[in-house]
């Protein structure tokens, strides 16, 4: 099985996992850089000629490790670009990366060797790293192990108004249909808009991020996973307020995701409605909550529900809950790849101790 019918399987494979365990009231997460990867497959294999573009740069790419193109790289020391691979788009874009700024010495080596020939491609690289580099930059943000669901979506709202500045690249408008399709089965999952839904930024006084109803069936599922806590903690309920966490950060002078998020939300009011007392009406109250600055970089929705502990603990409870599930399996990758360097075929007698130990 070649790579991409084995990725197409795999797919399927998850889709019907998940939908098993949907079954059984368990909700799956969608990985956000995966989610990202799929963007940028659908964004190459839309045009042929811009997939047979990126394929042949990738086939002079492996062609420099050859030994007569190696000595190049030596003498002028030179990076070698890295060579991709399907399942790590990332890698793409740092090998367009690493072309184009060292453009002058792969120019040199197209005039010396005809095969080598790059002169038909630098613009589709500059549009390729223009366009990526937004997804690229949420890509990485999203594969830190903090990142939680409402933070790697506004990194993926700031990576969507970036691109759509770009008025003249040719992948803007492919790029954005995407992500607009990989949104709507992102958010269409319940837990997922239940991170939205807690987190200030998103969900205000005045936003339009969510309609009514979807309010009510979010409100619902917060008062399913208390129920659920309930069965193991002491229901804790205190009135006492705390002021949120309203500062605003530093701003991006090329792009306000302040502004973008007001176009896209709504400006938001202070206007405040009566003190609920159940825990139904707390939840729905929510959607109530001061407006946070996006652009705050500070910002953390944990430390965040922390401070409103004081004011009642079970809604604290359920942002650990809720702030649990990881955006992205990334970090799990990485502790299998660092797991593979030492239980190896050779030391496969290793005990759990001497494992956890290294």
């Amino acid at each position: 099985m070649d790579d991409d019918a084995a990725h197409e399987h795999l797919v399927h494979l998850t889709d019907e996992f998940e939908e098993s365990l949907r079954e059984h009231k368990v909700e799956c997460i969608r990985c956000g850089s995966h989610t990202i990867n799929l963007v940028v497959n659908d964004v190459t294999s839309a045009s042929e000629r811009d997939d047979d573009a990126l394929k042949h740069i990738v086939k002079i790419v492996k062609s420099y490790r050859r030994a007569e193109y190696k000595k190049a790289f030596k003498i002028t020391k030179t990076s070698m670009p890295p060579i991709p691979n399907k399942t790590r788009w990332n890698v793409y874009y740092s090998m367009a990366t690493e072309l184009l700024e060292n453009r002058e010495f792969f120019t040199d080596m197209g005039s010396q060797y005809k095969e080598q020939d790059l002169s038909d491609y630098w613009s589709f690289l500059e549009e390729y790293q223009e366009a990526f580099q937004p997804l690229y930059e949420a890509s990485m943000r999203s594969q830190k192990m903090e990142c939680g669901i409402s933070q790697f979506h506004l990194e993926w709202l700031k990576a969507f108004g970036k691109v759509k500045s770009l008025k003249t690249n040719r992948f803007t408008s492919t790029v954005l249909q995407s992500m607009a399709k990989r949104q709507q089965t992102m958010t269409s999952n319940i837990a997922y808009k239940a991170a939205l839904f807690m987190d200030p930024r998103f969900s205000y006084n005045g936003s339009e991020l969510f309609k009514t109803d979807e309010k009510t069936e979010v409100v619902a599922y917060l008062i399913g996973v208390w129920k659920k806590i309930n069965a193991n903690f002491p229901d804790v309920n205190t009135e006492q307020t705390s002021k949120s966490d309203t500062d605003t950060g530093p701003m991006d002078s090329s792009f306000d995701i302040n502004d973008f998020f007001t176009e896209l939300f709504g400006q938001g009011t202070s206007a405040r409605s009566q003190a609920p007392n159940s825990l139904e009406e707390k939840l729905h109250q929510i959607q109530y909550q001061d407006r946070v600055n996006p652009a705050n970089e500070n910002f953390n929705v944990i430390h965040y529900w922390y401070t409103q502990k004081v004011r009642d603990e079970r809604l604290w409870k359920i942002a650990q809950v809720v702030y649990a599930a990881a955006s992205s399996q990334a970090a799990v990758e990485r502790d299998f790849s660092a797991y593979n360097l030492i239980f190896t075929n050779s030391r496969n007698r290793l005990a759990g101790d001497t494992i956890e130990s290294v």
